[in-house]
């Protein structure tokens, strides 16, 4: 048992003192040599490593000017907020793929998916200068809308955009430069147009290019709010406007016709307010308000209502009027205070006489008699002719009267035209006038 113990328990034993497998023979000197070169090229090799690692990494700062945004796709995906303006940093492509947008500033698209096709020398000629056929439109080359009416309508379209929320541009849009969010604009722009034209007729859209603008505006942002792009239409323009260059010169007529009648409408307008204005002053508003509530007042027998009315417009008309209607207002209270004071002189000068009458009836209508001639005579247009002393006889001619003049002539010219054109309408001869007759 002792000698198996010895010869299981320990079983290296025997070679602890010998040469182990590591130990290394002495190399010679070109060994050496080559193991230096070898350690010497391996420490270069981990330098370079480890400045092109460092590189690399450092390769992946970027930055964000003042007017962008930028957002960092890892693997294909978003990683990370919104990088504002400044210095940061991602891993370098194709771990990390910087998307960098402007965000803070208007960005111009030009749409003509609904305007005329036109040829390379009609592209600076206005649309009135442009001749087609009357065979209708050529589809797939020109664009129009089609109105409520069964009409047709060129439009050009002039859209300033932005990318608002670069985040959900990227992630729902998949767009990484502006002409991606162009892409998404037009069809959603060219939808919204077919609907608002849809429920419009041709005039409307000639008449309202306005409304036309804010309408599509509307819907199209409201479209691009539900697909959550990011991206928003802050103006939408409507450069030119045209129905087909066919029916152009009849459009062009009812417009002027339109035009002409707004304008009459005007001028019938202002010529109304010049009118009342000056029958009634700046009140004429008010003054026509008022009479038109005594009005309805009448005709609804309300006799309160009536009443009151009328007191206004008494009120309005005393105090507030202008105009004609003011001045002679003034005249009328003007010739009543003037009478007034006309009927109490005479009838105190009647109370003055009493007593003189009374005392000498004969003597006061002398007097009053006296007075009279005087103040006929001195009256204005009145011819005095004075009698010679002593003369028995005085013969005063007095020349005809001018208008009865007048008068008498107008009548023999009258019945002069009455001879000289008969029933028949026959000219006579002057013999005829003078009673001769031709042989």
């Amino acid at each position: 048992m002792p000698a198996h113990d010895d010869d299981h328990g320990h079983p290296h034993h025997g070679h602890a003192d010998g040469p182990g497998p590591m130990d290394e023979a002495p190399m010679d000197a070109a060994n050496q040599s080559l193991a230096d070169a070898l350690r010497t090229s391996f420490r270069i090799l981990k330098l370079l490593m480890v400045v092109l690692v460092a590189l690399f990494l450092l390769s992946g700062v970027f930055t964000v000017e003042q007017n962008e945004e930028a957002v960092v796709l890892r693997l294909g995906r978003l990683s990370g907020d919104v990088r504002q303006p400044g210095l940061h940093w991602a891993f370098p492509y194709p771990i990390d793929q910087v998307v960098r947008l402007p965000v803070r500033q208007s960005n111009e698209l030009s749409l003509d998916s609904h305007w005329l096709h036109l040829r390379e020398n009609e592209r600076d000629r206005p649309i009135t200068q442009i001749q087609r056929e009357h065979g209708g439109l050529k589809p797939g080359l020109d664009g129009a809308l089609l109105t409520a009416d069964g009409g047709l309508f060129h439009i050009r379209w002039k859209v300033i955009y932005s990318i608002e929320a670069i985040d959900r541009f990227v992630s729902r849009v998949k767009g990484t430069t502006l002409p991606d969010a162009e892409a998404i604009i037009t069809p959603v722009l060219e939808n919204a147009a077919f609907h608002v034209a849809a429920g419009m007729t041709a005039d409307e859209m000639i008449a309202g290019v306005s409304g036309i603008q804010d309408q599509v505006r509307a819907r199209v942002n409201r479209r691009l709010e539900e697909l959550q792009t990011g991206v928003r239409v802050t103006s939408l323009h409507i450069p030119e406007s045209s129905p087909p260059v066919q029916t152009l010169a009849e459009f062009r007529s009812v417009t002027d016709a339109e035009q002409y009648k707004q304008r009459v409408i005007r001028d019938a307008e202002q010529e109304a307010a010049n009118v009342l204005n000056q029958a009634a002053g700046g009140s004429y508003t008010v003054l026509l308000d008022a009479i038109d509530d005594y009005e309805d007042a009448v005709a609804d027998g309300d006799a309160e209502r009536s009443a009151a009315a009328e007191a206004q417009v008494d009120e309005i008309l005393e105090n507030t009027a202008a105009g004609e209607v003011g001045w002679m207002i003034a005249g009328a209270r003007s010739y009543y205070t003037s009478a007034v004071q006309g009927i109490q002189a005479d009838i105190e000068r009647y109370r003055s006489m009493q007593d003189e009458f009374a005392r000498n009836p004969t003597l006061l209508v002398a007097r009053l008699v006296e007075d009279a001639f005087q103040e006929i005579l001195t009256r204005p247009g009145v011819t005095k002719i004075y009698l010679p002393t002593g003369a028995k006889e005085v013969r005063v001619k007095i020349g005809p009267d001018p208008q009865q003049r007048q008068l008498d002539e107008a009548e023999q010219y009258k019945k002069q035209a009455e001879g000289i054109t008969r029933d028949d309408g026959e000219h006579p001869h002057p013999a005829d006038e003078v009673g001769g007759k031709i042989e």
